[in-house]
Order: structure tokens, then C-alpha cells, then sequence
């Protein structure tokens, strides 16, 4: 009785699952396209057989694959169609469904072409169209993997063709700051390929033209007071080397002499190097120098180092550079130097 119960619900059970198989059976929502079939599971599926590759291809003829049989939208129409190429593979290798309406069923892996094909990626792929890859010497797995085609991509330039290496502005622009468009030499003069920044070497013998000592054409100039007020070269002061240190020849316009041999703060205050005081040391009191110019008839003291440029007070001359020149009564200035001469000369005698 007991086996008689067993055997009448599992022939029950295989009834309804042969005439219901879609309410009895199915693992899950098909895929918006293949909705049409939703119910027909024979479409797909033949007993105890699973999915053979003719079911599919009763549908999706394997020369049309890609194109827009089922109600794909048109985006997807001018896919590559390269399932030519994989006839001697199981459909159900790649495509899987019952996974929703909206489900991914595309699974490819490129383990599943033949050796001549997995090694010709143009044989499916467009080749790109951009400079780069047109002067590539090697193929697409020199530099790019299957897994992604920009997923660890690793370049080398060696793979580009021999008449093109030195080329860069084939595949890069050209910088357009002022620098690089004043230098006369090619891009490895200063950058190699291994990274644009990595171990740049620069020589200023590479500038061309005009702007090889002009330069402001390529870097700012300081802002502070010194640099201002100076119409000189760079070259004055600074090398091509490097900014630092600088060689400022301070005697062309005041010789730091003796006791002169101050802080650039005790002449030049609050560090404006357009202005100049005398007035910083104690020995040059502002009534002290006034009294003593006084009595030769110089009136004007607002600018000393258009007759002194030493801390030698018999050592007066029409100035130095930074001066400008022709403020005092040059000829009273003469007079006090005969007259300061005849003294000297008693003295001696």
C-alpha cells in the first residue's frame, strides 16, 4: 500500500510536470526578450537533454548574431558579430538566463576561441583610429589584457615604429607655455619615457632666439622691492644653474666698507629696497650730517650716493648707480674738495 502511494505521486508529480512545466520547474524570470517564450519551455530546453545549441540557433542564426532580431534597440546593432568563430562552442558557455527580467546573460571569456584567433584581436575588434595605435609595431596583447581593454595596460614605447619614437607630437601635444615654445630641440633632450616629470633634465642652451637671455619670458620675476626697482639682467646676479646663491655686486652702487658692513635692514627699512637711510647708525644723526654739509652750502641730503659710495668722506664723486645724479650743487661739492685738499696738504706738511 505504502509503495502504491510512493508511485502514484511521483507519477502525479512528472504529469504535472510534463504539462505544466513552466509553473513546475522554471528557476527563474527569462529576459525581457525572451519573454515570448516564457511559457514554452520546449522552445529551449528538449528532456533530459538541457539546452543544445540548435534551440538557440533556431532563433538566433549564428551569422546573425549581433543584429537586431529580437527588438534589440539599435545601439546594439553594429556590434561585431563573431560568433562565427565560436560554432564548435556551447551557447550555455557564455549565456545563462532565468536571472530576471533585466538580468546580464553575457558571459564571455576569451579562453574560449581558438589559439589563431585569441592571438588576432582585429579579427573581432576594430582596430582604434587615433595616431597612438596607428604607429604600434606589435599587437594588442603587448600592452592590453583581455580582462579589460584599459585595465592594467601597461605601454612601451618601444613598441611604436622606429621612424616614429622620436616623434612625440605625434601622439602628444606640444606644451603651450611660453618655455616650451621657445625651445629648439626635440622632447628626449630633457624627457624620457619612462614619465614626463621623471628626471627632467633642462639646459637653457636649448632656448632659441631672443628669449635665451630674456628670462621673464619663461619665469616671473621676484616681486619684492630689490627686484622691482632693477632693470638689470638676471645674468647680473643669478646663473643659469640655479637661483640660489646670487652674486649681487652691492658696491656698484654703495661700497659696504668698514663700518659699513651693515644688515641690508639697517640702510634699506622694512626690507624696501627702493628706499635708502642713512640715518640707521648712530654717528649719521640727521642734525650731525646737516651741520656739517651746511657749512660748505649743500642743502639737499635726500640722496647720498649721488656723491659719496664709500663710508670714505673724502671719496666723493658724481655717484654711483643707484643715484641720480645731478641733485647737488656740483660746484660748491668741488669747492669743498680743493678746499679739504689745500688742509690735507698742510697737515702733512
Amino acid at each position: 500500500m505504502k509503495k502504491a502511494l510512493i508511485s502514484i505521486i511521483v507519477i502525479g508529480f512528472l504529469s504535472l510536470g510534463y504539462l505544466f512545466p513552466h509553473w513546475m520547474f522554471q528557476p527563474g524570470e527569462l529576459i525581457q526578450p525572451h519573454q515570448k517564450v516564457n511559457t514554452e519551455c520546449s522552445a529551449c530546453h528538449e528532456l533530459f537533454k538541457g539546452i543544445p545549441n540548435s534551440k538557440c540557433i533556431s532563433c538566433h542564426a549564428i551569422a546573425d548574431i549581433g543584429k537586431d532580431s529580437l527588438g534589440i534597440d539599435s545601439i546594439q546593432r553594429n556590434k561585431v558579430r563573431f560568433h562565427q568563430q565560436l560554432a564548435d562552442q556551447k551557447c550555455t558557455s557564455c549565456h545563462t538566463d532565468h536571472h530576471g527580467l533585466q538580468a546580464n546573460i553575457n558571459h564571455f571569456e576569451h579562453t574560449l576561441l581558438s589559439t589563431s584567433n585569441a592571438n588576432d584581436c582585429k579579427s573581432c575588434h576594430a582596430p582604434p583610429e587615433n595616431s597612438l595605435h596607428q604607429m604600434s609595431s606589435t599587437n594588442c596583447g603587448g600592452c592590453h589584457q583581455t580582462k579589460g581593454w584599459k585595465i592594467s595596460a601597461s605601454f612601451n614605447h618601444q613598441q611604436i615604429e622606429p621612424a616614429n619614437q622620436k616623434n612625440c607630437v605625434a601622439c602628444h601635444l606640444n606644451p603651450s607655455n611660453a618655455m616650451h615654445q621657445n625651445i629648439a630641440t626635440e622632447c628626449g633632450a630633457c624627457h624620457n619615457t619612462t614619465a614626463w616629470k621623471g628626471n627632467v633634465k633642462f639646459n637653457h642652451a636649448m632656448i632659441q632666439g631672443k628669449d635665451a637671455k630674456n628670462c621673464i619670458a619663461c619665469h616671473q620675476k621676484p616681486n619684492d622691492g630689490m627686484h622691482q626697482m632693477s632693470n638689470e639682467s638676471c645674468t647680473t646676479c643669478h646663473s643659469q644653474d640655479r637661483w640660489k646663491p646670487a652674486t649681487f655686486e652691492h658696491s656698484r652702487y654703495f661700497i659696504l666698507d668698514g663700518n659699513h658692513a651693515a644688515s641690508c635692514n639697517t640702510c634699506h627699512t622694512n626690507k624696501n629696497f627702493k628706499t635708502y637711510t642713512c640715518y640707521g647708525c648712530h654717528e649719521h644723526s640727521e642734525s650731525k650730517i646737516l651741520s656739517e654739509h651746511q657749512e660748505e652750502g649743500i642743502t639737499n641730503l635726500n640722496n647720498c650716493v649721488s656723491c659719496h659710495r664709500s663710508g670714505n668722506e673724502h671719496d666723493i664723486r658724481n655717484g654711483g648707480e643707484g643715484s641720480n645724479g645731478g641733485t647737488q650743487d656740483i660746484n660748491k661739492i668741488n669747492k669743498y674738495l680743493k678746499e679739504n685738499k689745500k688742509d690735507k696738504e698742510n697737515d702733512d706738511d
